[in-house]
């Protein structure tokens, strides 16, 4: 089959070991795949926090959240600060990504509301 059309950019449907073997474009295409292949891996692939980063993150957001419950293991992750916002809601507004991961792989609720009855996600 020919060139098909995904959201108007073409994208060429034919495997590239479907490509003759002498063709000088069935190199650069396999590359290209195993390319993207690998960034997407990244993009879905669950961070591996050292100690250093989880301690910045738990530093991070007593800091901003004005609440000391929290601890690296992640006891306190669900105690409010005095605005109802709970970490995740200060991870968010930050657009801290590490630490929403962070508190995500802790268990933090997604769906809690804060004083304005907002949700952290």
């Amino acid at each position: 089959s020919g060139p098909r059309t995904l959201l108007s950019a073409p994208v060429d449907s034919t495997p590239p070991e479907a490509a003759p073997a002498n063709s000088k474009t069935a190199g650069s295409k396999r590359r290209k795949m195993d390319a993207d292949e690998e960034a997407s891996d990244k993009r879905i692939r669950p961070k591996e926090f050292t100690d250093a980063d989880e301690i910045r993150i738990v530093e991070n957001l007593i800091d901003k959240s004005s609440n000391n419950a929290l601890d690296i293991n992640g006891s306190g992750i669900a105690e409010p600060n005095s605005k109802n916002e709970t970490y995740l809601h200060v991870a968010a507004d930050l657009c801290d990504a590490d630490a929403i991961r962070w508190l995500l792989s802790k268990g933090a609720a997604v769906d809690p509301r804060d004083g304005t009855g907002a949700t952290p996600l």
